[in-house]
């Protein structure tokens, strides 16, 4: 996170539609290591997530989003692929 854009692997993330407002901090790169994800709330600022903790490992994962209500125009059931581990393919 730099100057209120979120960056993975160098590219910005256009994320415009899909939070309350844009970080109002700094967070170095972080490494993400294999089995481990990097989750972010959808309200930056104040949300409780990697940014404060690191890292969370794929085993704590309990479930899948299945419905999206925000943004208005995109509420509704959510397809999501499979989870593929990237770094061990």
């Amino acid at each position: 996170v730099y100057e209120g854009n979120t960056y993975v692997n160098g590219e910005r993330l256009n994320w415009d539609n899909c939070t309350k407002e844009a970080p109002t901090y700094y967070m170095p790169p972080v490494d993400v290591p294999k089995g481990f994800v990097f989750v972010m709330g959808d309200n930056r600022n104040n949300s409780y997530d990697s940014h404060v903790w690191g890292p969370l490992p794929k085993e704590n994962i309990l479930g899948r989003a299945s419905f999206r209500y925000w943004p208005p125009n995109k509420v509704g059931g959510i397809t999501a692929p499979p989870i593929v581990d990237k770094a061990s393919s």
